[in-house]
């Protein structure tokens, strides 16, 4: 912004944020400097007063609560270390905006310093979303239960019964996302609609058959187990289903809102987890025997049927929330 630029208009600071550049907005930045005809009738009117101004920063919802502290510690914290008055909307209120007021020198440092602590509070937040491939083929279905008894029946088998994946919920994971507010939902939902053709280009028309077969563990011991999935390969082995998912994982992580969670990615369908079964402290499992008798299980092949921006939720049918999705050839 130049120079002559009305101090009333809005100004923008972009705060990077990973791969993401967040947004954050100061607007109505405009000195609260009064003549002598604006002075109150009263004339009380301090020096400090006619040098006050006051600018409004826009901030994910989701930050009040960091920045407000527990009994409202950070916020004290945060006036009387930069002087400014900073006023934070309630979480009933529609508006995201917080209101920063004294004198220049005060506003300014009080701007950067939410604008630090937005920062670090946003590398900290989980995915709260991900792309997905939904998996809802019935016979896959069977597979997976008849599997799950299987498990069951084995001897010395330290797995809880609910650390297995709900059929429903099986899914291939594209990748994670960090979408902190409605905005940034419904934005993610437009970029996965509008690559509809750039999609159907990559995979040329033609439908993506793939098999699930052998089982394999994400982690370095089979006796301390906590994820063992099966492996995802290609009916046609003709690499349309990677380049697929370098194609989304590419337009979202140049959006801001991937979130590489693991140093490697890797084509999997999740059949147990120990974090289901968890509430306080996470529990392992021995896999040993599940990959000894169960190694070479083949689940079959399915066509993948859409690809889905879901919410790191369930319904109430076991079903991650979708919040947009487009259907594959």
């Amino acid at each position: 912004m130049s120079n002559n630029t009305p101090r009333c208009m809005q100004e923008f600071s972009l705060i990077p944020v990973g791969t993401k550049t967040y947004r954050v907005r100061s607007s109505g930045l405009e000195s609260l400097k009064k003549g002598k005809e604006d002075a109150p009738v009263s004339g009380k009117t301090s020096l400090d007063e006619l040098n006050f101004e006051t600018i409004k920063v826009q901030v994910p919802k989701a930050m009040f609560g960091i920045l407000i502290g527990k009994r409202g510690a950070n916020l004290i914290k945060l006036r009387s270390e930069t002087g400014a008055k900073i006023l934070i909307p309630k979480l009933e209120e529609s508006s995201d905006f917080i209101t920063i007021t004294g004198t220049t020198e005060s506003v300014n440092q009080a701007k950067k310093r939410v604008e630090e602590i937005i920062e670090e509070a946003l590398e900290k937040l989980p995915p709260t979303h991900f792309l997905m491939f939904s998996l809802p083929d019935t016979y896959l279905h069977k597979k997976v239960i008849d599997f799950r008894d299987q498990i069951k029946g084995l001897r010395a088998n330290d797995v809880d019964p609910n650390m297995f994946t709900h059929v429903h919920s099986l899914h291939i994971t594209i990748g994670m996302l960090r979408l902190i507010s409605p905005e940034d939902i419904l934005a993610a939902g437009k970029i996965l609609k509008e690559l509809t053709e750039s999609v159907n280009d990559c995979v040329k028309d033609r439908s993506l058959l793939i098999r699930l077969a052998g089982l394999a563990i994400m982690d370095s011991s089979s006796e301390n187990t906590n994820v063992l999935y099966a492996r995802v390969e290609e009916v046609e082995a003709d690499g349309r289903l990677m380049s697929l998912i370098d194609l989304l994982r590419a337009r979202f992580k140049e959006a801001g809102y991937l979130v590489d969670t693991h140093s490697t990615f890797k084509i999997h369908v999740t059949l147990i987890n120990s974090k289901y079964a968890s509430t306080d402290e996470r529990k392992s499992f021995d896999s040993t025997l599940i990959l000894r008798q169960f190694g070479d299980t083949d689940f079959g092949s399915v066509k993948l049927p859409d690809i889905r921006l879901a919410k790191r939720a369930l319904d109430r049918n076991m079903e991650y929330i979708c919040e947009s999705k487009i259907s594959l050839p």
